[in-house]
This record gives structure tokens, C-alpha cells and sequence, in this order.
């Protein structure tokens, strides 16, 4: 039975995380029982989750620059 990682807690960012975890494990399962296309595809949708989360952090960078600014004037 697969666990849930605790990532971030209940926080949707967390979410998106631990679904990346998901998907390299069963990717690397994949791949191990001789699925090349399953693992492919898989690992298609965990690149997508990762440009997601990295869309995110650079989002929260340019948010927090800009309370910045908007506070240092």
C-alpha cells in the first residue's frame, strides 16, 4: 500500500509536489518492468508538474519583489 509523503502539509503546492514524487515512483516502476511507453509518458507528466512548480516559485519571486518595492518607496 503506497503512503502519502507530507509535503508542505495541506497546501496546494504540497499537493503538486507529492503528485511529482507519485509519478517518478511509478515511472522508475515502469521503466523497471519493461514499459518504455508508460514510463514515457508518465515521466511526460511529472516534467509538466515540475515546470509547474518551478512556474510557481519564480511567481512567488516576483510577488514578493514587488511587495518589496511597493513597501520601500
Amino acid at each position: 500500500m503506497a503512503t502519502r509523503l507530507k509535503v508542505g502539509g495541506n497546501a496546494p503546492a504540497g499537493d503538486i509536489q507529492a503528485l511529482k514524487v507519485c509519478l517518478d515512483e511509478l515511472g522508475d516502476h515502469a521503466a523497471a518492468n519493461g514499459l518504455p511507453l508508460a514510463a514515457t509518458l508518465i515521466g511526460a507528466a511529472a516534467r509538466a508538474i515540475a515546470d509547474e512548480i518551478l512556474e510557481r516559485k519564480v511567481q512567488e519571486r516576483v510577488s514578493y519583489k514587488h511587495e518589496a518595492t511597493r513597501f520601500n518607496a
